[in-house]
């Protein structure tokens, strides 16, 4: 059987490992229509244009061919896909304790499916994962951090307890930003992380603000997804003069 997670051949992930000494494993699935189905049911238009899917070896035929296969295997039958799915997390869970280390997974690279629904929460105690879904960044069902985009604009929201217990927020910003507010530790009394830097963020403090420079066809983005005036991170003033504001952390 075609072993599902990739292990040490994700860049961002093998970040994490050489950091902290850990190990991450990955699920690559395909973000577009497959068979007339989408598994990014909140990806916005910003979101899906500049999609990271086929960045890097995401850009390879045979790559591409094996993540839309992985998500007709999941389609066809969600419950045994997350049986299989199981047995290789339980698996890699036990011999990363065998060698006295910690076991993390990132099953949504390139989607964005509840696996709450699916797997049992002493699996899920090692995963994380971003999300779109205000919701469930509420709920926290494992460790989720809320990935802004465009969309969350005509919806400004509140979240004043956050920095108290839920994870940060995600925000793809100009490169100018970035290297301005990575310099500091805090921005409007906000943890700042280079989100560059790793992608494990369970070791984030609570309530951050993770900035990300724009990748691939995000670097010429003009929908709002990523932002170009630090002003509008945390004010309702635009440049399109239009309401918009980030969750108040």
């Amino acid at each position: 059987m075609t072993k599902l997670l990739n292990m040490g051949k994700q860049a961002k992930l093998a970040k994490s490992e050489k950091a902290y000494n850990i190990r991450v494993a990955g699920l690559h699935l395909s973000p577009g229509r497959v068979d007339g189905h989408t598994i990014c049911g909140d990806a916005s238009p910003g979101c899906l244009r500049g999609c990271l899917n086929t960045c890097g070896r995401g850009g390879m035929n045979v790559v591409q061919r094996a993540r839309v296969e992985k998500t007709r295997k999941f389609l066809a039958d969600p419950w045994g896909f997350s049986s299989d799915l199981d047995d290789e997390m339980r698996a890699a869970i036990t011999a990363a304790s065998r060698r006295g280390i910690e076991q993390w997974f990132r099953l949504n690279l390139t989607s964005e499916i509840w696996w709450e629904s699916y797997l049992a929460s002493d699996v899920l105690k090692h995963c994380y994962d971003y999300t779109k879904n205000l919701d469930r960044w509420r709920r926290q069902p494992y460790h989720l951090t809320l990935s802004w985009s465009e969309n969350l604009w005509q919806r400004p929201v509140t979240l004043a307890s956050a920095a108290k217990h839920r994870p940060g927020v995600a925000v793809v910003v100009d490169p100018a930003i970035h290297a301005r507010l990575t310099s500091k530790a805090r921005f409007h009394g906000r943890p700042i992380v280079d989100g560059t830097l790793t992608d494990q963020r369970p070791y984030d403090p609570s309530g951050a603000l993770i900035l990300l420079k724009p990748l691939g066809k995000l670097r010429s983005d003009t929908s709002g997804f990523v932002i170009r005036d630090e002003s509008a991170l945390f004010t309702d003033r635009n440049p399109r003069a239009v309401r918009r504001k980030l969750p108040t952390l």
